[in-house]
Order: C-alpha cells, then structure tokens, then sequence
C-alpha cells in the first residue's frame, strides 16, 4: 500500500534555504549566515516554537560533527601531511622531473593534465594546483603551450576530474554516502564517481585540446619571458592614443563617425 507524501512548510523552507545557499555560492559569499538562518527556519516551521528553533541550530552543529567526524579528522591529517611536505620542499621535487618531458605545446598540455589529476587524487586539487601551476606551467610555457591552455588542463584535471571524483582520500564520496543513507556505501559512489569523472574529463580535455591546438607553437625560451614580462608590467599592450571625457570631443567624434 502506496501513500502519499504530502509537502508541508518544512519542506519548502528547506527547499528555499538549499536554493539560497546554492545562490550564495555562486555570488561567492559566506554560505554559514544563509545556513544558519534556514536550519532556524526549518525547525521553526516544524515545531512552531522559535525556542525549539534556536536550539536546533545548536543541535544541528553537534549532529554534523557526529556524522562527519571522520571525514573531519581526514582532512586534518592531510593538512599537516602537506604543511610537512612544504617544509621538506619533496612537493617541488615530485614534479620537477616532469618538466624535462616537456618537449613541445602538445606533450605539455597532456603531462600537465596528468601530472594535476594524479597529485591531486592524493593532496586534493588546492594545494596541487599552485604547485603544478609554479613548477610545470613555466616549462610549458616555454615548450609552447599558451598560457590559457595550461590553465585549462589544470582546471579540468584537477577541480574538475580529481575532485569530483575524489576515489583516493574518499571524503566527497563519504559525505555522498551519508546523505544517501545507510543503503549506499561510500565504496560503490566512489566507483561510480571514479567512472563518471574519467569520461566527463576525458571528453572536456579532448574539446579543450582541440580548441586551443592551433594556437600552439614550437618550443622558445623567448615565450616564457615575454609572458613573465606582460605579468610583471601588468599591461598587455600600449595604449596609442588617450581618449578623453569631454562632451564636446564626445560629439565631435560621434558626428565625424556618423
């Protein structure tokens, strides 16, 4: 026997308060305000006590650090494991060797691709992509690859593939499994995220490829300072001719156009 699900004011303010998180982080601003204000709403809208509704929002804290403790203390050794290895300096190391296969744009942008999403499968995409971007990126540059380019495959392989996925550190599949409730084990979402990453990544390496392999060109040390150079003078070419805000050389130049 079937019965039906019948949406109260609950469910639309959680509804609500998932859409405004979701909006708050597209405008890149602090989702804890808009968190905190929709558990109060949610509660409110379930018990009807604002006394009830306030606690919830404590209660709501504690149940999370229940849930994800582990995923918690993860993150928290994969830190320090960094902070380590940035102070041995064996993070330069790992990728240095990479930098001598860099013979030409074409290589480049797949040894790039490679080299962010296996680093980052192990230390996440936000500390391997700064390493990858200072170590790997100049020699790709030089190699001829376009700047653009090597952006586009760290991007993809790293924030895009390798985070999606995460199968090694498994704590986005983790926090997947949990939502999804005791039937589904975090090995099974980690294997599905795994195939899925591999496929989507693919294919938007691939279109990436293909739109910017024209623009690639043969292998110069003269490419690497010239950018190096744009990026120090901050200006990416000279300005001929200064305009001006005068109305009148506004009109005039309007009329001599017309």
């Amino acid at each position: 026997m079937q019965s039906d699900v019948v949406l109260n004011a609950a469910h639309w303010m959680y509804l609500i308060s998932v859409a405004a998180i979701i909006l708050t982080m597209i405008l890149r601003a602090n989702v804890v305000v808009p968190s905190v204000i929709g558990t109060f709403l949610v509660v409110l809208a379930i018990t009807g006590n604002p006394i009830s509704a306030l606690i919830g929002i404590f209660s709501a804290s504690f149940v999370a650090a229940k849930e994800l403790f582990n995923i918690f203390l993860v993150i928290t050794f994969m830190t320090a494991l960094l902070n380590a290895l940035k102070t041995l300096q064996a993070d330069v190391r790992m990728v240095q060797p990479f930098r001598r296969v860099m013979r030409g744009g074409h290589s480049s942008f797949l040894i790039i691709a490679l080299c962010t999403y296996v680093i980052s499968l192990f230390f996440w995409p936000t500390p391997a992509v700064p390493l990858v971007s200072a170590i790997l990126l100049p020699a790709a540059i030089a190699a001829g690859l376009p700047p653009l380019a090597g952006a586009m495959a760290i991007a993809i392989a790293g924030q895009g593939m390798a985070l999606s996925s995460d199968y090694v550190i498994g704590v986005a599949p983790g926090i997947s499994a949990k939502a999804a409730g005791a039937a589904v084990s975090a090995a099974v979402v980690a294997d599905r995220a795994l195939v899925l990453s591999l496929i989507t990544g693919a294919v938007a390496l691939t279109v990436a490829y293909l739109l910017i392999r024209k623009h690639i060109v043969p292998a110069d040390a003269g490419l690497l300072s010239a950018w190096q150079a744009r990026a120090q003078d901050g200006s990416l070419a000279e300005i001929e001719q200064s305009g001006s805000f005068d109305k009148a050389e506004l009109a005039r130049g309007t009329m001599g156009a017309n």
